[in-house]
């Protein structure tokens, strides 16, 4: 989910529009939020994730591209990225990390029975790893090669 708690009690929310991937904080139980553009879309930024460990430590994925439908299927140059966000105590701002757009391998079948990449569920699962690096899942399914499952990413991003 794009909900997350960090160590100091702190809740996160992270969301995409048009134009941005958004990052919120409210230290108040969602009562006040205060909220920062943690990237400017040049292309469509869709299903963000977030989670969080120590205080203000907190990482993020989203998809971007320029989607269209084909036979009802988003399809389209679809990629994603992983973000660590650090903020707090003497970081006023949020302090991001982030990597270049990443592909990953998820194709299904368009009408006219040739290959195109699609969208491969709603998010892409991460979590902090011992030593404070980020592993995020990515799905595989590449029916032309009969490829199915995931891929392990690592980022050591500081």
């Amino acid at each position: 989910e794009p909900l997350a708690w960090d160590g100091r009690g702190d809740l996160y929310s992270l969301w995409t529009d048009t134009t941005a991937v958004w990052l919120g904080r409210s230290q108040d139980g969602g009562a006040n939020w205060t909220h920062w553009v943690m990237y400017t879309c040049p292309e469509i930024c869709f299903f963000p994730y977030l989670v969080a460990r120590g205080p203000g430590e907190l990482a993020a994925t989203w998809f971007s591209g320029f989607p269209r439908l084909v036979g009802g299927r988003p399809v389209g140059d679809l990629r994603w990225r992983v973000a660590r966000i650090t903020i707090g105590g003497r970081i006023p701002e949020p302090q991001v990390v982030m990597s270049p757009p990443l592909d990953y391998e998820v194709f299904g079948r368009a009408p006219d029975s040739t290959f195109v990449k699609v969208w491969a569920g709603e998010y892409t699962a991460l979590t902090f790893l011992e030593g404070g690096d980020i592993g995020v899942a990515t799905p595989i399914l590449d029916p032309r090669v009969v490829r199915r499952g995931f891929a392990w990413w690592r980022f050591h991003a500081r």
